[in-house]
Parts: C-alpha cells; structure tokens; sequence
C-alpha cells in the first residue's frame, strides 16, 4: 500500500510528459535536428530509469523499515 502511494507523483509525471511539459533532453534532441520520435524514445527511456530508481529505493527503505 506504501510503495503504490509512494509511487504516484512519478506515474503522474507521466502523464504530463509531451503533454503539458518538454523535457529538457527531449526538446534539446529536436531542436538539434534528430528525428522526434527517437528523441521521444529516449525520454520515455529516461522517464522509466527514473521511475525504476524510485522504485528500487523505496524498496530498500521499506525492506529496512521492517526490520
């Protein structure tokens, strides 16, 4: 229950992502001329390795909160 409730601003950014805000990196790709699909890919890259460490951390946290 922790982890999902520890979770929902990541997934949040999500969904603002291209939508509401350009990431720096993605916006940065585009503007130098790569093709905007793969500046997307990278940044969608880049969103779940955030979202994976923000996961594995509160992981951790939570396994050492139990003991």
């Amino acid at each position: 229950m922790s982890f999902r409730a520890s979770l929902i601003p990541q997934i949040n950014s999500f969904l603002a992502v291209g939508l509401v805000s350009l990431p720096g990196m993605m916006t940065g790709q585009i503007l130098v001329g790569i093709d905007p699909i793969v500046a997307v890919r990278y940044q969608i890259m880049v969103m779940f390795m955030v979202l994976g460490s923000s996961g594995i951390s509160t992981i951790l946290y939570l396994l050492q909160k139990k003991d």
